[in-house]
């Protein structure tokens, strides 16, 4: 080892370890720099550089420094890095040939990250193969099966996915996400449900179990009960808010703080025609309107539908960190990032975005971003992209806070909408897109999906340059069930309060 005389490089290598379970960057990277410059052929040193770069969103740099790692010592936790690496990278075939190489016999911290990255690589019958070899090796316990499941749902053999769960569920009945879990698996049947299993749990708890409500509201409006689901939403609603209460300052100031960096109306755009695929910016809610919107857009040869963009946030991200250390004030709030945002060079910003976009879309006239955290820097980036355009489908408040409790099952948390936090957010969105529409009055529409299909569809296509084909059938996107005036009392009375 070519280390300098003294220096205690598994000592040092504690401190950064120390420092990044502590949050603390700044000084993992400045201990970690002087590491790798002292003992250079200190393996784990390097792997700590790449673990920093992914912190970083830098994966190709990262790649570099874990396989400088594995030159210097070979280490599964360096290889398992190296597939975290190209799978970030969306080097797939790479990715997957190394993590088939390592093999099920990793320690089994290793074993589980193998499992979750094989799943990440779209292999998921190699990451039911390594959690059932962990299984066999470990045993069962509740948190291997529940990711068998998990991975068994995603390969659409639900009927196995249940009875997995079945088996979780027998070892740690007091798991209540566990429960939650199996209820959300697939839509219950009369012949198939577990709603007498769910109530003899809830009525065992001697403590609040809103998840085990949530579950249970979930299994009665899949048979069409829906006074008994809402019921169980309630339930369930009222004992997470008492465990979580929400607070409203925060949107609030973050409202405030939008409205005094970005208050002043756009210059309108040059009269120039846009060379190149143009973003559309979809703004809104979980509740299924922004979805549907974007596949009835997509139908338009000249639309591309991209999803939400992952590749230009991390750039945002880093121009954000780069204005803050030039001003040296850290980017600790969300007040904070828009203060910093409001210094950006636009021009250059918009340039970053369009260079982000993919091959794929080269071809179109919009390409269609969903991104989240949209919301908030939407005046920005309308500024730096002034040929884009954005729409916010405004759904009938009632309608959109019943589609938002029954959120996608697939999506982490459905079903725990607190009414009152429910109502703030949808008031505040609103208000959010109120601003922006002064702001930005020619590029960003608020679609009112309340109003009639024939009239809505003519503005949406009329805001996109083109012709107008016929109306949707599944206007106005988002569709609840029940008696929603007399369902969300709760969320209709409190969109009246501040």
């Amino acid at each position: 080892m070519n280390w300098q005389q003294g220096y205690n490089a598994v000592s040092v290598a504690h401190l950064v370890r120390t420092a990044l379970e502590k949050e603390d960057l700044t000084t993992a990277i400045e201990l970690c720099h002087e590491l790798n410059q002292r003992a250079p052929d200190y393996g784990p040193g390097w792997h700590l550089a790449a673990e920093i770069a992914l912190l970083r969103d830098n994966p190709a740099s990262a790649l570099a420094m874990a396989k400088r790692s594995l030159a210097c010592q070979a280490d599964s936790a360096a290889e398992l890095l190296v597939v975290e690496c190209h799978c970030r990278l969306g080097q797939y075939r790479e990715g997957r040939a190394a993590a088939r190489v390592l093999g099920h016999g990793l320690p089994p911290s290793l074993a589980l990250k193998r499992a979750e990255l094989l799943l990440a690589l779209h292999c998921p019958d190699d990451a039911a193969a390594q959690y059932r070899y962990l299984l066999e090796t470990e045993g069962a316990n509740p948190t291997l099966l529940s990711a068998l499941a998990d991975v068994l749902s995603e390969m659409g053999q639900l009927r196995e996915a249940e009875q997995v769960l079945d088996q979780a569920i027998q070892l740690a009945p007091q798991q209540d996400a566990l429960w939650t879990q199996r209820a959300y698996l697939r839509k219950q049947s009369e012949a198939n449900h577990h709603i007498e299993t769910l109530q003899f749990a809830i009525a065992r708890r001697d403590r609040p179990c809103p998840q085990l409500h949530f579950a249970l509201a979930k299994e009665w409006a899949d048979l069409r009960c829906e006074d008994a689901a809402w019921h169980n939403l309630h339930l369930g609603a009222r004992q997470q808010q008492a465990q979580q209460p929400y607070d409203a300052s925060r949107d609030l100031s973050r409202l405030r703080a939008i409205r005094a960096h970005w208050s002043a109306p756009a210059s309108k755009a040059a009269e120039t025609t846009a060379e190149g695929p143009q973003p559309l910016f979809l703004i809104g809610l979980p509740d299924g309107a922004i979805d549907a919107l974007a596949d009835h857009l997509a139908q338009h040869p000249q639309v591309f539908h991209l999803g939400a963009h992952q590749r230009f946030l991390p750039e945002l991200e880093r121009q954000l960190a780069r204005q803050a250390r030039l001003r040296d004030r850290p980017l600790w709030s969300t007040q904070a990032k828009l203060a910093a945002s409001a210094q950006l060079d636009p021009a250059a910003l918009g340039q970053a975005y369009l260079a982000s976009l993919p091959p794929e879309a080269e071809e179109a006239r919009w390409v269609i971003d969903t991104s989240p955290q949209h919301d908030q820097h939407l005046g920005l980036l309308l500024r730096a992209l002034p040929h884009a355009r954005a729409i916010a489908p405004l759904a009938p408040l009632s309608h959109s806070g019943a589609a938002l409790y029954q959120a996608d099952p697939r999506q982490t948390g459905p079903y725990r909408y607190d009414p009152i936090e429910l109502a703030r957010y949808l008031k505040g969105h609103r208000a959010l897109m109120q601003h922006w529409q002064r702001c930005h009055p020619e590029q960003l529409l608020c679609l009112d999906l309340n109003q009639p299909a024939g009239v809505a569809t003519e503005a949406l296509w009329h805001h996109l340059g083109f012709a107008p084909p016929p109306p949707s059938k599944a206007w106005p996107f988002v569709r609840p069930w029940g008696d929603i005036d007399s369902a969300l009392p709760e969320l209709l009375g409190a969109l009246g309060k501040d």
